[in-house]
Protein backbone atom coordinates (compact mmCIF):
# COMPACT_ATOMS: atom_id res chain seq x y z
CA UNK A 1 0.00 0.00 0.00
CA UNK A 2 3.13 2.56 0.88
CA UNK A 3 3.66 2.30 -3.14
CA UNK A 4 0.43 3.76 -3.77
CA UNK A 5 -1.39 0.13 -5.24
CA UNK A 6 -4.72 0.31 -4.49
CA UNK A 7 -5.56 -3.04 -6.24
CA UNK A 8 -2.92 -4.79 -4.32
CA UNK A 9 -4.03 -3.64 -0.90
CA UNK A 10 -7.82 -4.64 -1.80
CA UNK A 11 -6.38 -7.71 -2.38
CA UNK A 12 -5.09 -8.10 1.34
CA UNK A 13 -7.92 -5.71 2.73
CA UNK A 14 -10.45 -9.10 1.67
CA UNK A 15 -8.67 -11.04 3.81
CA UNK A 16 -8.69 -8.93 7.19
CA UNK A 17 -10.81 -9.78 10.16
CA UNK A 18 -14.38 -8.38 10.10
CA UNK A 19 -16.10 -7.01 12.67
CA UNK A 20 -19.87 -7.90 13.07
CA UNK A 21 -21.98 -5.29 12.67
CA UNK A 22 -24.91 -5.19 14.97
CA UNK A 23 -27.79 -2.61 15.66
CA UNK A 24 -25.78 -0.95 18.69
CA UNK A 25 -22.49 -0.54 16.20
CA UNK A 26 -21.65 1.09 12.97
CA UNK A 27 -20.46 -1.03 9.94
CA UNK A 28 -16.75 0.37 9.24
CA UNK A 29 -15.73 1.21 6.18
CA UNK A 30 -13.14 3.99 6.62
CA UNK A 31 -10.33 1.33 4.96
CA UNK A 32 -12.43 0.73 2.23
CA UNK A 33 -13.25 4.12 1.67
CA UNK A 34 -9.47 4.88 2.13
CA UNK A 35 -8.39 2.59 -0.80
CA UNK A 36 -11.20 3.74 -3.19
CA UNK A 37 -10.04 7.56 -2.52
CA UNK A 38 -6.09 6.29 -3.34
CA UNK A 39 -6.88 4.53 -6.36
CA UNK A 40 -8.69 7.81 -7.36
CA UNK A 41 -5.63 9.89 -6.57
CA UNK A 42 -7.34 12.18 -4.09
CA UNK A 43 -5.69 10.23 -0.46
CA UNK A 44 -2.01 9.82 -0.50
CA UNK A 45 -0.68 6.01 0.40
CA UNK A 46 0.20 7.07 4.36
CA UNK A 47 -3.48 8.25 5.03
CA UNK A 48 -4.87 5.33 3.10
CA UNK A 49 -2.05 2.78 5.13
CA UNK A 50 -3.31 4.89 8.55
CA UNK A 51 -7.24 4.09 8.07
CA UNK A 52 -6.28 0.40 7.15
CA UNK A 53 -4.38 0.02 10.34
CA UNK A 54 -7.08 1.73 12.34
CA UNK A 55 -9.46 -0.25 10.67
CA UNK A 56 -7.65 -3.78 11.17
CA UNK A 57 -6.82 -3.11 14.77
CA UNK A 58 -10.60 -2.48 15.56
CA UNK A 59 -11.65 -5.39 14.40
CA UNK A 60 -9.21 -7.50 16.19
CA UNK A 61 -10.03 -6.07 19.55
CA UNK A 62 -13.67 -6.14 18.92
CA UNK A 63 -12.80 -9.87 18.60
CA UNK A 64 -10.59 -9.97 21.58
CA UNK A 65 -13.53 -8.55 23.23
CA UNK A 66 -15.51 -11.25 21.95
CA UNK A 67 -13.52 -13.95 22.64
CA UNK A 68 -13.05 -12.55 27.02
CA UNK A 69 -16.66 -11.79 26.98
CA UNK A 70 -16.84 -15.59 25.98
CA UNK A 71 -14.63 -17.01 28.32
CA UNK A 72 -16.24 -15.39 31.09
CA UNK A 73 -19.48 -16.89 29.58
CA UNK A 74 -17.87 -20.60 29.35
CA UNK A 75 -16.63 -20.40 32.89
CA UNK A 76 -20.03 -19.12 34.89
CA UNK A 77 -21.45 -22.14 32.56
CA UNK A 78 -18.76 -24.21 33.67
CA UNK A 79 -17.59 -25.41 29.62
CA UNK A 80 -14.44 -26.08 30.74
CA UNK A 81 -13.36 -26.73 27.38
CA UNK A 82 -15.06 -24.03 25.35
CA UNK A 83 -13.17 -21.72 28.32
CA UNK A 84 -9.51 -23.18 26.75
CA UNK A 85 -10.34 -22.50 23.41
CA UNK A 86 -11.81 -18.61 23.81
CA UNK A 87 -8.46 -18.28 26.43
CA UNK A 88 -6.24 -19.45 23.56
CA UNK A 89 -8.24 -17.07 21.05
CA UNK A 90 -7.88 -14.04 23.39
CA UNK A 91 -4.11 -15.05 23.46
CA UNK A 92 -3.90 -14.99 19.71
CA UNK A 93 -5.42 -11.88 18.96
CA UNK A 94 -3.63 -10.07 22.13
CA UNK A 95 -0.26 -10.88 20.18
CA UNK A 96 -1.41 -9.32 17.22
CA UNK A 97 -2.69 -6.04 18.82
CA UNK A 98 0.67 -6.06 21.87
CA UNK A 99 2.62 -3.57 19.63
CA UNK A 100 -0.28 -0.77 20.03
CA UNK A 101 -0.63 -2.12 24.08
CA UNK A 102 3.12 -1.15 23.86
CA UNK A 103 2.76 2.14 22.26
CA UNK A 104 0.54 3.44 24.59
CA UNK A 105 1.47 1.26 28.31
CA UNK A 106 5.43 0.48 27.53
CA UNK A 107 6.69 -2.76 27.47
CA UNK A 108 6.83 -3.26 31.73
CA UNK A 109 2.86 -3.11 31.02
CA UNK A 110 2.47 -5.92 28.27
CA UNK A 111 5.27 -8.02 30.12
CA UNK A 112 2.35 -7.81 32.89
CA UNK A 113 -0.51 -8.72 30.41
CA UNK A 114 1.55 -11.68 28.77
CA UNK A 115 1.65 -13.16 31.84
CA UNK A 116 -2.24 -12.53 32.99
CA UNK A 117 -2.88 -14.11 29.28
CA UNK A 118 -1.08 -17.14 30.04
CA UNK A 119 -3.26 -17.94 33.32
CA UNK A 120 -6.58 -17.30 31.34
CA UNK A 121 -8.90 -18.24 32.29
CA UNK A 122 -7.69 -18.07 36.00
CA UNK A 123 -6.33 -13.89 35.67
CA UNK A 124 -9.41 -13.29 33.24
CA UNK A 125 -10.63 -10.39 35.58
CA UNK A 126 -6.85 -8.95 35.77
CA UNK A 127 -7.34 -9.30 31.66
CA UNK A 128 -10.17 -7.26 31.71
CA UNK A 129 -8.91 -4.49 33.86
CA UNK A 130 -5.42 -4.25 32.31
CA UNK A 131 -7.13 -3.34 29.30
CA UNK A 132 -9.54 -0.95 30.55
CA UNK A 133 -9.60 2.12 28.56
CA UNK A 134 -7.84 0.71 25.71
CA UNK A 135 -7.79 1.31 22.10
CA UNK A 136 -5.91 -0.14 19.71
CA UNK A 137 -6.67 1.99 16.75
CA UNK A 138 -5.26 4.95 16.84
Amino acid sequence: MQSGNADAARDWLAAREFRVASPLTRLNADATGALEALAAGTLKPDAALKAVRSDVLDGYQARLNDALRELETSQARGFRTLAAGQAALAQGYFQLLRPAYVAQNGDAAAARLDTQFAGLPQTLGAVQASFAGFRAAP
